[in-house]
């Protein structure tokens, strides 16, 4: 289980799994590493290392716990938020790279080899009730391929629900090669599964103006597996 260091003991207590940091700030690095990544593919190489199956996010640590995530991965919170007056801050465009802001705030989107499998609901979370728990499963995902128009922008687009009834949507893009030829990972299936985050759509995918019909379902098998779904 990968989370901030803080949660570590409890992670530990409540889930019976190891987590890779904890109270006594063991692997705290390497979560900050992670929830600061802005590439994919580091992101995963720190969890394929440290042989991570779940990430939990909270809203804290995309704010107030924000500035010693970047601390203890050697960045600078100046560069991610810009301070409006004495009280207020906006996000910068490089927040938006970022590994946390991408699952906590994106549900995960443009990710594609972790899913959401549960979120708190609002009104059960300590004394804020703006404070979400959210908890991520690293899948090997289903690999979309196809071919379009040489260097072309491809998005893939999958309407869900949560176990708290909230709807969102998920949204992966990949660019074509100079063949056409292009390759998007998703991590969620179209079939009914029990972690409560189910999909109510199809997956939709666009290049350009042009969509996909039919609609594309994606079995949870071929998620798990890795397989390849060509278009």
């Amino acid at each position: 289980m990968l989370s901030w260091w803080d949660y570590g003991n409890w992670i530990v207590y409540i889930s019976k799994r190891p987590a890779i940091s904890n109270n006594f700030q063991t692997g705290v690095e390497d979560s900050a590493y992670f929830f600061m990544s802005e590439s994919e593919q580091e992101a995963k190489a720190i969890m394929d290392k440290l042989k991570v199956k779940y990430v939990i996010t909270d809203t804290p640590m995309l704010n107030e716990k924000f500035g010693a995530i970047a601390h203890f991965a050697g960045k600078d919170s100046k560069d991610y938020f810009k301070q409006v007056n004495r009280t207020s801050v906006i996000g910068k465009e490089k927040l938006l790279n970022t590994e946390i802001f991408k699952l906590h705030d994106q549900n995960g989107a443009n990710l594609g080899n972790l899913r959401l499998v549960h979120e708190s609901n609002v009104f059960n979370v300590g004394h804020n009730k703006g404070d979400v728990v959210k908890i991520f499963e690293y899948v090997p995902g289903a690999k979309i391929t196809g071919t379009s128009s040489p260097h072309k922008l491809v998005n893939v687009t999958l309407y869900l629900k949560s176990n708290t009834g909230r709807k969102f949507k998920y949204e992966n893009k990949a660019m074509a090669d100079m063949n056409g030829s292009f390759e998007i990972t998703v991590p969620y299936s179209t079939e009914e599964i029990d972690s409560g985050i189910n999909a109510i759509s199809a997956y939709k995918l666009s290049a350009g103006k042009n969509i996909t019909e039919p609609a594309i379902y994606i079995k949870e098998s071929d998620v798990l597996n890795g397989n390849r779904i060509k278009i």
